[in-house]
């Protein structure tokens, strides 16, 4: 994946936008994953940016809830309507990606969707009527961390949530069996619906609030370069460890030391060496290049510094008192650093005497330095007018300002009280510092070469980072045949690359991004084989489904049909018991339908037809009639398949003959018989008082059923 210069977590492998973040290195246990990376499924530029941003906002919120999880801290309690607002957004959100894939896979889909309806549609109804509201309770956890809701196991609240989702689960599948069956069902529409005051914002000034106006405080004095080369690190933490929205006046001690501990997991120039990562995606590179971190005493600077703007806050009323009062003590040194020894000194400058002429401020600057104590910034900021005379005593001048008393773009002192004149010592003036530092030549000369000497150094660093480019690309470019051919990066050989210069520290993470691309790739490859061999198992089950109900039908069918015989007479005594087991025996019948249709045909006696004796003919033939009609009917458009009108002609003759032979009359007989071909009771008796009166006048007449 490639990342999109200037819009954090947003990638692009192809022509497809990803979203990529990682988890925060202190909340790596609460995750079971390193990093968030999802397909936006647009290829659309502007459609992107708004998706990764939504997406932001959402993964924010979880990270809120796992911290409020670590640190034990529930949320105010939910209440029902919100629960039912969270479900609403559930089951939209789910409703809309069956719609999607719908458009995407087509029939794969369908088929699928019956597959997962079969394994689950019931199992989600049994939950929701026996109540079982914790096998949703991982679904109710994360619905709850997108709202930026954290509660307990037991909490009431979890457990409200989990009965929403119940619901919301079993509408879920009604709305997509309505689909399957081709029906029109639009996802629910969800009214936005913000959670309880007591669980939204309070209102006030907020970290971004903070930052802007303490930055603009302090620029006036130090100049906003210097503000946010001393700031840079604890901005960054607080936007992202407590979030730019975040009210002032909520903060806590538990916020202060979260930002102490994440300052000592940040890499030491971690501006240099990931500058186009975020603080928390720097720890990460960091950990995985084994790069050293912030000091301690960096740790505690920086510290101190968050203690300045805290105190800054609390001055201008924005909070009552500063919450990360005392978290770090004073910045110590972390080792006792000696003086150098007079043969140390010597040595050193021995070394530094033939740059005299070549190249004086190197030599210079060291001397000034110990013969001074001044500062390294104070002396490397020196300009011609500030080597002054005072009382016939040369000395040199460390101030903000000008000669006229203006304040000066590019000259800094730590505090007000390090503005001062500084006599200087006789072997310097022996060594002729004043000649140097007061030559012939006019201030526009000196300006001139100035000028010269920038022009060219910049040409030239321009020409080492050309060069240095190249050089890293082309070290990209044979790490990325090494991958495609199965080696796995090593970290150790890459910081080599880094350290012999042959690789970028920006370029090494994209090297890791194609590797990790090469991987993606992989276990997505794996992963459709698995989904497809589960697809193909699911039909091969569905199949032999098929095929045992089919196999039953036919068993019945078979079954009913002996049964009709015997009781319309047409099979009795021993050629009815010869009937059944022949049937038997070629396995076209089960165990207890020929156990019950032997008994039958033992019981039933050898009475010749039975429509006959009853006086039934008239209803007998009217009903065979209907049945061979339907039969016409049956598969054509507007009417019932085949095989349904076989089963129910089957079932029909059944309950005609068995009324008979219970002694009903033939016309209650053959209403029954109506009944169970699906005939409206109005018709049906129409129907049959018609064939009684045709049996009487014209047993050969139409059946009026059939008008």
């Amino acid at each position: 994946m490639k990342a999109v210069a200037g819009h954090s977590h947003l990638t692009r492998r192809g022509s497809t936008y990803y979203f990529r973040r990682r988890v925060p290195l202190a909340l790596r246990s609460a995750f079971p994953f390193e990093a968030w990376i999802e397909s936006l499924h647009t290829t659309d530029f502007e459609e992107a940016k708004r998706l990764v941003r939504q997406r932001s906002v959402e993964i924010d919120a979880r990270i809120r809830a796992a911290e409020a999880r670590a640190n034990a801290a529930p949320s105010p309690p939910l209440r029902l309507d919100e629960a039912s607002g969270l479900a609403a957004g559930w089951l939209k959100d789910r409703l809309d990606a069956d719609a999607e894939w719908r458009l995407l896979k087509g029939p794969d889909w369908w088929r699928n969707q019956e597959t997962v309806l079969l394994e689950e549609r019931a199992a989600a109804g049994s939950q929701l009527a026996n109540g079982l509201w914790r096998c949703v309770g991982k679904d109710a956890d994360d619905v709850l961390a997108k709202a930026g809701r954290f509660y307990g196991k037991e909490d009431p609240s979890r457990r409200l949530m989990a009965g929403a989702l119940l619901e919301a689960q079993v509408a879920y599948y009604e709305a997509v069996e309505a689909r399957q069956r081709g029906e029109v069902v639009s996802a629910p529409s969800v009214p936005a619906m913000p959670l309880s005051a007591s669980s939204g914002p309070p209102s006030g000034h907020t970290v971004e609030d903070l930052i802007s106006a303490y930055t603009a405080d302090k620029a006036k004095a130090h100049g906003e370069g210097v503000v946010l080369k001393r700031y840079g690190h604890i901005f960054a933490a607080l936007r992202e460890l407590l979030g730019p929205q975040r009210v002032v006046s909520t903060l806590t001690r538990a916020d202060g030391r979260a930002v102490r501990d994440f300052l000592a997991t940040v890499p030491k120039h971690a501006g240099k060496k990931y500058p186009k990562l975020s603080l928390r995606e720097a720890v990460g590179a960091g950990e995985r290049d084994s790069a050293p971190t912030l000091s301690p005493k960096s740790v505690a600077s920086y510290m101190q510094n968050l203690n300045a703007m805290m105190n800054w806050a609390a001055a201008e009323g924005w909070i009552d008192r500063n919450p990360f009062s005392g978290l770090v003590g004073k910045a110590e040194a972390q080792a006792d650093r000696r003086a150098f020894s007079p043969d140390e000194l010597a040595q050193l400058f021995a070394t530094l005497v033939p740059l005299r002429d070549q190249r004086p401020w190197q030599f210079w600057i060291p001397a000034l330095a110990l013969h001074t104590g001044a500062r390294l910034n104070e002396l490397a900021q020196l300009r011609v007018e500030d080597v002054v005379e005072v009382d016939g005593t040369p000395c040199i001048r460390i101030s903000p300002y000008t000669a006229e008393g203006a304040r000066s773009d590019d000259k800094r002192v730590k505090t007000t009280g390090s503005k001062r004149t500084v006599p200087l010592h006789a072997d310097l003036l022996a060594l002729g510092f004043v000649e140097f530092g007061t030559p012939s030549w006019a201030p526009n000369e000196e300006n001139q070469l100035r000028e010269a000497y920038f022009t060219l150094n910049t040409r030239l660093e321009a020409e080492r980072e050309q060069e240095a480019e190249e050089r890293s690309q082309s070290t990209v470019g044979r790490l990325e045949i090494e991958v495609r051919q199965g080696l796995k990066l090593n970290p150790d050989r890459v910081r080599e690359l880094i350290a012999s210069g042959e690789l970028r520290p920006e370029d090494a993470d994209v090297a890791f991004a194609i590797q990790d691309r090469y991987e993606d790739n992989q276990y997505q490859q794996l992963q459709r084989a698995r989904a497809n061999i589960a697809w193909q198992q699911s039909q091969a089950d569905r199949v032999r489904a098929l095929a045992r109900d089919r196999r039953s039908e036919a068993e019945e069918s078979v079954a009913r049909n002996i049964r009709i015989r015997i009781l319309s007479g047409e099979l009795s005594g021993p050629a009815a018991t010869r009937t059944v087991r022949q049937a038997f025996a070629s396995g076209g019948m089960s165990v207890s339908s020929y156990e019950r249709l032997l008994q039958e045909a033992r019981q039933v006696p050898l009475d010749g037809n039975l429509a006959e004796r009853a006086g039934a003919a008239s209803e007998e033939r009217s009903l065979r009639r209907t049945i061979e009609t339907g039969y016409g009917l049956a598969g054509t458009p507007g009417h019932i398949s085949q095989g349904d009108w076989t089963r129910k002609s089957e079932a029909a003759l059944e309950a005609f003959y068995s009324n008979l032979r219970q002694g009903e009359r033939p016309m209650n007989a053959l209403l029954s018989a109506h009944s169970a071909l699906g005939v409206p009771q109005a018709v049906s008796r129409q129907a049959a008082r018609s064939a009684r009166a045709d049996a009487l006048n014209n047993p050969e007449g139409p059946d009026p059923l059939l008008e």
